[in-house]
């Protein structure tokens, strides 16, 4: 039988969650998604929040799922502990989850990150939820370029089981 995930948390309940919205390719997504998840507003917002690349791709989401479903006992307590450390819809910088991250990790006498620290942490952090960038937009001189950086980021859907 399969595992169920319930979602504990989405800044896109206020969307509108009807199938009828759903493109082909989303409502097949939203058929696997089904066996997965038990709230179907929750599946709705999942698939129209998968982007055809980045931590929000269909391929991404995979992955978080599997990362989520076959942890073991340590790992469930960790997700949890990451889940419950942070809000849907408040924006963290890398700072933020660098923090929140190492203090979680702390408590539950985890070893801490050595390499890459950023990454890891933000890495955890994406395995829990689905997010979006929170960007700035600055024009380059006087021409009409401009660049965009990611500054925070927001998570907008829990991937975790309820207890």
């Amino acid at each position: 039988m399969a595992k169920r995930i319930l979602s504990t948390g989405s800044s896109a309940a206020a969307e509108n969650v009807s199938l009828s919205v759903l493109t082909f390719g989303q409502k097949t997504r939203f058929n696997y998604l089904s066996s997965i998840f038990e709230d179907e507003t929750t599946v709705i917002n999942i698939v129209k929040n998968i982007e055809p690349r980045g931590q929000n791709s269909w391929t991404q989401l995979n992955e978080k799922l599997s990362i989520i479903a076959n942890a073991d006992s340590q790992g469930r307590v960790y997700h949890n502990a990451i889940n419950q450390a942070f809000e849907i819809d408040v924006e963290y910088t890398s700072d933020d989850i660098i923090k929140i991250i190492g203090d979680i990790r702390r408590r539950l006498n985890m070893p801490t990150h050595v390499g890459r620290l950023k990454r890891y942490c933000e890495d955890d952090f994406f395995t829990i939820f689905m997010i979006h960038d929170v960007v700035t937009t600055t024009s380059i001189g006087n021409k009409r370029a401009s660049r965009s950086d990611v500054i925070a980021f927001k998570p907008i859907i829990s991937l975790m089981q309820a207890d």
